[in-house]
């Protein structure tokens, strides 16, 4: 299974993962929810779950984009994709760092002809 479908189904099962950093470990509440299917899948992908909340951590600390994955999602954002029909969805929450134009362009100003 892969880590996006994973965390889907762990979000549809109501179940909430936080990562304690300072012991590299996963925790999800509430337990009664975990099948014995999502422990063992959450087992063999903590490596890469661990990675794309650090990824998600250092996005909303910095600003910066930290992954492609982070880069779809904001694109998917920005054009309004997100929850259209067609359109590919992930399961990690979106953080909005870069503003949405106005959709107000300025022309520069005009120079005057001066008369020579």
């Amino acid at each position: 299974m892969r880590v996006g479908e994973l965390l889907f189904r762990i979000s549809e099962a109501g179940v909430t993962l936080t990562y304690a950093s300072d012991e590299d470990r996963l925790n999800a509440k509430p337990t009664s929810a975990l099948t014995p299917e999502l422990i063992a899948e959450i087992t063999k992908n903590k490596e890469e779950i661990i990675q794309l909340v650090r990824e998600d951590e250092e996005m909303r600390r910095t600003g910066i984009i930290q992954s492609e994955r982070q880069a779809f999602e904001v694109a998917r954002d920005f054009f309004g994709l997100i929850g259209k029909a067609g359109a590919v969805t992930s399961a990690l929450p979106v953080v909005r760092r870069i503003p949405k134009p106005s959709g107000r362009l300025e022309a520069p100003p005009k120079q005057g002809n001066e008369n020579r």
